[in-house]
């Protein structure tokens, strides 16, 4: 994701208006993950239209505000520059773990979504909404699994952020996502 400033027919837009911009994408993003990794059954997602392509929403309510929670939540420290990237992170997690095979918080695949500061140049918003499109393409096209009630697979959202970032209020994980999480991690 990428911001500064940022041009739409209007003129500038500000910082607070790329900002959620930036949040929208990648609640988008991470939509987009879970469905094509299978970490929730097909039937909880919906077709959308966005950035004139088809994107995945989840329908469930209570996903959908602890995704929406987490990354506001992180609106703060995105708009003053402090967070580095974030990343969604999947989770293998046994239903039985076992020595065999035991739970683990170390992620089976990472989606890294770095935040660059633009300083000097000017980003029309059709070009911002470009690269959030061909982002979003990207991950459709990540070699996919079917979900698979057996594999108990989960989720966390992390920001890595700057040393100038101190610890922030998460909101709580609701009861009905046990599969998600989020970590706030930083350097």
């Amino acid at each position: 994701a990428v911001w500064g400033t940022i041009v739409n027919m209007e003129g500038v837009l500000s910082i607070s208006e790329v900002t959620d911009l930036v949040i929208e994408f990648l609640e988008i993003a991470v939509h987009a993950i879970l469905f094509v990794k299978g970490v929730y059954p097909a039937y909880l997602f919906e077709r959308r239209r966005k950035y004139s392509i088809p994107v995945q929403m989840s329908r469930s309510m209570m996903l959908n505000d602890y995704i929406g929670e987490v990354l506001i939540a992180m609106r703060t420290w995105l708009e003053k520059g402090m967070i580095k990237s974030i990343n969604v992170n999947l989770l293998d997690n046994p239903s039985d773990p076992s020595p065999s095979s035991p739970a683990t918080t170390e992620p089976f695949q990472k989606f890294v979504f770095e935040i660059l500061r633009l300083t000097s140049s000017q980003v029309g918003l059709s070009n911002l909404e470009a690269l959030f499109r061909d982002t979003l393409t990207a991950i459709s096209m990540c070699e996919g699994q079917v979900y698979d009630k057996s594999r108990e697979l989960s989720f966390t959202i992390t920001a890595c952020t700057s040393n100038r970032a101190s610890t922030a209020t998460l909101p709580p994980q609701p009861a009905d996502t046990a599969k998600a999480d989020t970590i706030m991690c930083g350097e």
